[in-house]
């Protein structure tokens, strides 16, 4: 009888342990792991750098069923182009991101056209909006068949207040917070003094033009040969130049429009072009992208 009486005491504890004991040494262990594990990810991460991350980026363009079909010839890393890059499929529309082109002003207008309505002010400049968009290394092998009945644009900018713009925006609002900025123009991060405007494009013509996508010509960002491209508009004239690329893609009249630059990021560079620069400056921004003036149509300032 005693024996019988102790298995069911034995049998007790046994259900006792499992329904609460174990429970919570399954959840501590599992909490520790996950801590555990975390520090690791990051320690891998962190000693890996940067540069491992971007490798891999660069590794996943590089093997993707688009740059097999469509190789880059540029002289971006890959990872920069299809980041710059955007496709969508439903529209029919594959373009360009040009940093200091109207860049996110654009991306919020192809959203109005996606969504077939006006953004709310609130919307306009969410980042979720550029993330929504699919990037040409996104696509499958069978997506990327319907890439060359595209409607393929993008939107340039005159380089002289491009590069102004840049400067004003990147460097100069930038150069006591961004550490990186300091690092891509001086290669330094303790230089306390920013750059003048000529000390920025000299530095530009010595080898920093490749230093930070803000600043890299505008013809490197393409993929396709400039004859393939359906449209281009640009940033002095975009207003209409959107009102009928709106029309093309929707095909009709629309009401959508070009969305207004986000505050932050107005310099007013094209209104201090020229009592910005001097002949030197005029000539030296001209021979730096001489392939966008020549590509594009913008004519070499007759201040040189």
């Amino acid at each position: 009888m005693t024996n019988i009486f102790n298995l069911q005491k034995l049998g007790a504890w046994k259900a006792a342990v499992s329904a609460n004991f174990l429970p919570i040494a399954r959840d501590t262990f599992l909490t520790f792991a996950k801590r555990y594990l975390n520090k690791r990810v990051k320690k891998f991460v962190f000693h890996r750098g940067p540069s491992w991350i971007a490798g891999a980026k660069e590794h996943r363009a590089e093997t993707s069923p688009f740059f097999q079909l469509y190789p880059y010839e540029g002289p971006l890393r890959l990872k920069s182009v299809n980041a710059h890059s955007v496709v969508d499929l439903e529209l029919g529309i594959f373009f360009h991101r040009i940093p200091k082109s109207a860049n996110s002003s654009l991306t919020a207008s192809v959203a109005q056209i996606r969504d077939g309505k006006i953004l709310s002010e609130a919307q306009q400049f969410k980042r979720q909006l550029r993330k929504s968009l699919r990037r040409p290394a996104d696509l499958s092998l069978e997506e990327v068949e319907s890439v060359a009945t595209l409607l393929k644009f993008v939107f340039v900018r005159n380089p002289y207040s491009r590069v102004l713009s840049a400067y004003s925006s990147k460097v100069l609002a930038n150069w006591k917070t961004d550490r990186q900025i300091r690092i891509d123009v001086t290669s330094r991060a303790d230089v306390t003094e920013p750059p003048t405007f000529a000390e920025f494009c000299r530095f530009l013509a010595s080898g920093g033009l490749y230093r930070n996508h803000h600043w890299y010509p505008q013809i490197d960002y393409l993929v396709f040969p400039l004859s393939n491209y359906n449209f281009i508009g640009r940033v002095e004239t975009i207003d209409s130049d959107f009102n009928r690329l709106a029309t093309l893609i929707s095909g009709k009249e629309t009401a959508l429009r070009m969305l207004p630059e986000d505050p932050k990021h107005r310099t007013g560079a094209t209104q201090r072009v020229s009592e910005t620069y001097t002949p030197e400056l005029y000539e030296m921004v001209y021979e730096m992208y001489k392939r966008d003036f020549e590509a594009f149509g913008y004519a070499k300032s007759h201040n040189v």
